[in-house]
């Protein structure tokens, strides 16, 4: 039986308040504030901004991606042209930093990690999830694993960037420290999106020698990603335009410029299938999920091939709260001979990883 891990109680590692608030109050009390960025993580700190009553000029990015847009400005522009004091609330996982044309004086920097702030992951929220919090965190593996749970959870209750930069790391879904394997491989890639996870799985096996393997069982609703999946199709690549869920089924689904995913509103209809019956005859040796909060549900899906293959499993579980232990707790009711680790593949609270091994 697994035994908890030793050290403090989880719970002194976490902090109780989002840090971020009172820096962006003083910063509307001293500056112009604009988020840099345009896509879903500046929409989220737009929200963020407005729920608090936090005035914002508007948004600014490279010159290079400016595009019409109301509100929208480009970053050189802004800097060359003011003359009063700015903030930037970086929304966006691409800012390297930017050397200001005048002095530093006038332009100050606001690391925020509003992904998903609609969730409101709250210190209340960690003590009325506790008792599943803690049985998670005493089952990861290894202490990287747990000093990004931690990680998580603090940039997620601060809104304020820094933690997870500390326990960032390379090569998602098949970083070297987890990841083993053999020259009969089967990935079963969920949220195939135009092909780089199978990119990268050929790859990754290239550098550890091995050349060859079974084949790639990609899943991708989207029928723009889809048709880019096909392009960039790998060899002994099966593609299917499908999603996976827990029973075969057809859904509504959204597709916009900034994400697609389920949705009872949607603009058209997907088919989705199970891993099971997708498998049935394939000897499963990985299975790769990030599919916008449906993880859980096509892990059910995939019952019989958990227990029949025991594959090695890479899921993301950033995109619904109770996902940081559900998942996890499901897979350890169809093995207990699952080990368990998460590691953090961005800066921000997503790409967010559980790795069962």
């Amino acid at each position: 039986m697994k035994m908890p891990q030793p050290g403090l109680d989880f719970l002194q590692k976490i902090i109780k308040e989002c840090t971020i608030l009172p820096l962006l109050k003083d910063a509307e009390k001293n500056s112009k504030i604009y988020i840099y960025g345009a896509g879903v993580l500046a929409s989220s700190t737009a929200g963020f901004l407005k729920k608090h009553g936090i005035c914002y000029a508007g948004m600014t990015v490279d010159k290079a991606y400016c595009t019409p847009q109301e509100g929208l400005v480009a970053l050189e522009d802004l800097l060359a042209e003011t003359t009063e004091k700015i903030s930037l609330v970086v929304a966006f996982t691409g800012y390297a930093g930017k050397t200001p044309p005048k002095s530093d004086m006038l332009y100050k920097v606001l690391y925020c990690d509003m992904y998903l702030s609609g969730d409101d992951c709250t210190y209340d929220w960690v003590l009325e999830n506790c008792e599943n919090l803690r049985w998670m965190y005493q089952h990861l593996e290894d202490e990287l694993s747990r000093r990004s749970f931690i990680a998580f959870l603090n940039q997620r209750i601060s809104r304020q960037a820094g933690p997870l930069a500390e326990v960032c790391c390379p090569d998602q879904y098949f970083p070297e420290d987890l990841i083993r394997f053999g020259p009969n491989e089967v990935l079963v890639d969920c949220g195939a999106y135009t092909g780089d996870t199978a990119e990268q799985f050929v790859q990754a096996l290239k550098s550890g020698g091995i050349e060859t393997y079974n084949c790639i069982l990609s899943f991708e609703p989207d029928p723009l990603n889809f048709k880019k999946l096909q392009q960039n199709r790998q060899k002994n690549h099966i593609c299917i335009r499908k999603g996976t869920d827990s029973q075969e089924r057809t859904i509504n689904f959204s597709i916009d410029n900034k994400r697609s995913h389920i949705a009872e509103d949607g603009n058209f209809q997907i088919e989705l299938t199970t891993i099971d019956h997708a498998t049935e005859n394939l000897p499963v040796s990985m299975i790769k999920m990030d599919i916008e909060g449906a993880e859980l549900n096509s892990l059910k899906g995939a019952e019989k091939t958990i227990r029949r293959n025991h594959p090695k499993l890479a899921i993301c579980i950033y995109h619904k709260a109770d996902d940081l232990w559900e998942i996890a707790r499901y897979i350890h009711s169809l093995s207990a001979d699952y080990r368990f680790f998460v590691r953090a593949h961005e800066d921000i609270s997503c790409e967010f990883v559980l790795y069962a091994l």
